[in-house]
């Protein structure tokens, strides 16, 4: 279903690893936060999304 979160891991038992959900930019009441201001690790935007 398009736009409906989609939980990832990184290994197949799904107890270790980056974990995260994708969502869609435009899916409906979707908002975020403005990026935060990092002293480091700067690669990659942050934002709270409440």
């Amino acid at each position: 279903m398009p736009g409906t979160p989609a939980p990832r891991a990184t290994n197949e038992d799904r107890s270790h690893g980056i974990s995260c959900f994708l969502v869609l930019a435009d899916a409906p009441g979707l908002v975020a936060d403005p990026p935060e201001r990092k002293m480091g690790l700067t690669g990659s935007a942050t934002a709270t999304v409440p």
